[in-house]
């Protein structure tokens, strides 16, 4: 009996070993993903990456007009950080499926709410988010099917797929200035005593048109611990409100003290303010 058993655990720990490998071997279609950030937007792809293999691809192996998981293996997803616009449509932050239905030269992107099925199993319509059409282009050859984020700015991207020798994609939208704002508003709430948040603050709302909030929070950041680089920017923030006697001043105490930190950008930056300010 003890043999027996000996045996069983034998086999049993060459099964668990076999079948541990077995995960470690290539995959026909290898899974892939990645995050791009978009402003202040995280946009998150997992999906698989099929490959060409010398086979017909459009119309053949990808039937036109038929919906088309957007890969192999389980549907392909796609996740937002926060809100976005698709076409025009808000989508809120969260997960979805990305479907596709293809034509010769026109193709259907379907965001869907449905998460569980495997491909397209058990998607129905009823589960769209939004629906965006694409024009299809020529493109040198891919042959393993590949999302990629293009045309990046700090508001909006381009999510495409290239796939043998066509690719189509979609543009994403965001208001990161918005967004930016909310953020910033509750990194400055839970700050409590950080003068660099502050100062951080500060450098934003200028640079967003509000000098005004860029000034107070210019002073939190100084009235709590005075540094050259924060008393650079609180004379900045003074002077673009328009008080240039109290921005001479305070880049006269900014530049002293970049003296003493030795930090050249700044005593440049500063003696360059002050010759400014005063010539005017």
């Amino acid at each position: 009996m003890k043999k027996i058993k000996h045996i069983t655990s034998a086999i049993l720990v060459l099964f668990l070993a076999l079948t541990a490998n077995a995960q470690e071997l290539p995959q026909p279609s290898p899974a892939a993903s990645f995050t791009q950030r978009v402003g202040v937007t995280d946009i998150t792809m997992n999906y698989s990456r099929p490959g060409v293999k010398d086979r017909e691809i459009w119309g053949a192996l990808v039937p036109y007009n038929e919906m088309w998981r957007a890969g192999a293996n389980a549907s392909t997803k796609i996740e937002f950080s926060t809100d976005v616009k698709i076409n025009g449509t808000d989508v809120k932050a969260g997960k979805y499926s990305l479907y596709i239905i293809p034509t010769e030269k026109e193709w259907t992107f379907v965001l869907s709410s449905y998460l569980d099925g495997w491909g397209v199993d058990k998607y129905t319509e009823d589960t769209d988010v939004v629906r965006v059409k694409s024009k299809v282009a020529t493109t040198n050859m891919t042959e393993n099917m590949l999302f990629s984020m293009d045309k990046l700015t700090d508001n909006s991207a381009v999510l495409s797929l290239s796939w043998e020798k066509v690719k189509a994609g979609f543009t994403i939208e965001m208001n990161t200035k918005e967004l930016s704002k909310v953020i910033l508003d509750q990194s400055v709430k839970d700050a409590d005593n950080s003068f660099r948040t502050y100062n951080n603050a500060a450098k934003w709302y200028m640079d967003n048109g509000d000098n005004a909030k860029g000034l107070e929070m210019a002073i939190k950041s100084t009235s709590q611990n005075k540094r050259f680089w924060n008393l650079t920017v609180l004379s900045e923030a003074y002077y673009a409100t328009g008080d240039s006697k109290m921005a001479i001043k305070t880049a006269k105490e900014a530049l002293a003290l970049s003296v003493e930190a030795k930090y050249q950008a700044y005593i440049d930056r500063n003696n360059k303010n002050i010759a400014d300010w005063e010539g005017k």
